[in-house]
């Protein structure tokens, strides 16, 4: 569910670019910001050895089901004013002919999601693909993007139950939930804590950008130990690099961008296999996949970079293809993730 949502909102972000670019006056209502086609593949998990593990069919109806039961929260259930639930996607429809998923979001989500290119630094849906370990990485590696800049965020367990929905509540088909994980202990051990230790594994290993420390906020009583009422996060982010008159990906060449992606990561893992630091080819591929969402063109010129080395190398021109691609990208690239910048 989550690689659909990250997928439906990234296509959605490059065509509100994409449409602003070309005039100023954009309609929530516009066709192109409500229906989207996504093909199956688009879900696909990019294995270490290089290989893809496609979903089953029941598995990408699944997650676009469960997609559009959920809803995003705004603001605080018990605010009496500004409260609101947004539904992500209104409807879905399967076409089997294409192996595709049509889908189709509501004007209220187009708002919302305006809102986040404005104010909020995007998340990379080429990280955000590779959580696997807890269904909640995805959420709080979005609140980290989403105040990345601000550098911290508080949440209370309360609000982070009802985001999550882990309270007690009653879907729209009527059925009652009841609430889950009703201790600390059990919040923290089956929520909190391993969202943080993938997020804080990945970036430690470079294959993300972003992870949060965290720490209790207590409530005082009068008998008996301080009761957790909620949690202060610190967002640990590595810079983000901004390149210069930025070409947005268009939504029609991500297919192509990602498989581009996965070659040049294959070429360089190939070139790296003797290397010290053999991950270095999936965290410089990390960081060259969200330069690639900013500005096309970036791929291009790792494509060309990396050709030129192999070339020259075949040539005896050069005689270390590993440590001249790595500081091709470091000064051409600007895409600097050597070993002794890792945690």
């Amino acid at each position: 569910m989550s690689r659909a949502y990250c997928r439906v909102t990234d296509m959605f972000t490059q065509r509100y670019q994409n449409i602003k670019a070309e005039k100023s006056d954009i309609s929530i209502l516009d066709k192109s910001l409500l229906q989207f086609e996504i093909p199956r593949k688009d879900l696909a998990i990019q294995c270490a050895d290089g290989s893809e593990n496609m979903p089953k069919v029941t598995e990408f109806k699944s997650a676009f089901d469960r997609l559009a039961i959920v809803g995003i929260i705004k603001g605080n259930i018990d605010d009496e004013e500004n409260w609101e639930r947004i539904n992500i996607i209104s409807g879905v429809k399967y076409n089997k002919k294409t192996d595709s998923m049509h889908v189709e979001i509501g004007s209220m989500m187009v708002e919302y999601l305006i809102e986040l290119t404005k104010k909020f630094t995007s998340f990379n849906p080429w990280i955000a693909m590779k959580f696997q370990n807890s269904k909640y990485t995805f959420r709080f590696y979005e609140f980290c993007c989403q105040w990345r800049s601000r550098g911290d965020f508080e949440l209370s367990v309360e609000e982070l139950k009802h985001r999550f929905q882990l309270d007690e509540y009653i879907d729209e088909k009527g059925k009652k939930h009841p609430e889950k994980y009703k201790t600390i202990k059990d919040f923290k051990e089956r929520v909190l804590i391993p969202a943080y230790e993938e997020l804080k594994e990945l970036y430690k290993s470079g294959d993300c950008d972003v992870y949060f420390e965290y720490e209790d906020i207590n409530k005082s009583n009068t008998r008996g130990k301080p009761t957790v009422i909620g949690f202060k996060f610190q967002i640990i982010s590595h810079k983000p690099i901004k390149p210069k008159e930025p070409i947005p990906l268009q939504p029609s060449l991500f297919s192509d961008a990602n498989n581009r992606l996965i070659e040049i990561r294959n070429i360089l893992q190939y070139y790296f296999s003797n290397s010290q630091d053999k991950k270095w080819p999936e965290r410089a591929v990390n960081e060259l996949g969200k330069l690639t969402m900013k500005d096309s063109r970036i791929l291009l010129k790792a494509e060309l970079l990396i050709q030129d080395t192999i070339h020259d190398y075949k040539k005896g021109k050069v005689k270390n293809v590993a440590a001249t691609i790595r500081g091709g990208f470091k000064k051409i690239l600007d895409i600097n993730v050597d070993l002794k910048n890792k945690i």
